[in-house]
């Protein structure tokens, strides 16, 4: 089996493990509405074999793309923007220059008051490349804030990238807004015929 096909399956177990299915309504989601499941990436996250598997993946989807910079949409995509840039650096070693970033819902309100966080002191996203990383796609919303506020700082977003697609409706909303998206699972997989 080739060595992405195992990072496959190993993330794909790990989402099972972690997928909670029930009634109609049950789960509430972070954007207020709510679904018959619920897939805590977080847990997934937290299984160092699923968590290479997703950096791995990651990698594989983004180093052609060679950006600047990473960055992490809070919380949950912070693990996978993480676990990408580990296993970067771990595979292509010091061709690697990528870092990771994470952006905020919002300034946090004291130090520098950054909305994005990691840059140094007198470092700007002015043309850099960007790869933004969220753990799930749900509507899209959180994903095309964090784009918009890299690009309001002058970056250049090269990819929209989820670890998981619910598939419901974030590929039309990032691209309606005219930025590339991509997902390392889609819920589709997992989920019975005209249930995702």
């Amino acid at each position: 089996m080739p060595a992405s096909d195992i990072y496959v399956h190993t993330l794909h177990q790990a989402i099972a493990r972690y997928l909670y299915v029930g009634e109609p309504g049950r789960f509430e989601l972070a954007n207020g509405q709510t679904s018959h499941y619920y897939l805590d990436f977080r847990g997934v996250m937290s299984e160092a074999e699923a968590a290479i598997a997703v950096g791995r993946l990651g990698v594989s989807r983004i180093s052609a793309l060679a950006p600047d910079f990473i960055i992490g949409v809070a919380t949950g995509g912070i693990a996978v923007a993480t676990a990408i840039n580990l296993e970067g650096y771990h595979a292509l070693a010091a061709k690697w220059r990528t870092r990771m970033l994470y952006v905020r819902s919002r300034p946090k309100g004291y130090g520098r008051n950054r909305l994005i966080e990691g840059l140094h002191a007198d470092e700007t996203l002015a043309g850099k490349s960007v790869v933004v990383v969220e753990d799930t796609f749900t509507t899209g919303a959180s994903a095309v804030a964090a784009a918009n506020a890299a690009l309001n700082q002058g970056a250049a977003v090269r990819l929209v990238l989820a670890a998981f697609d619910r598939e419901e409706g974030a590929a039309q909303a990032i691209g309606e807004v005219g930025l590339p998206w991509a997902s390392l699972a889609q819920a589709h997989t997992f989920l019975p015929s005209g249930t995702a």
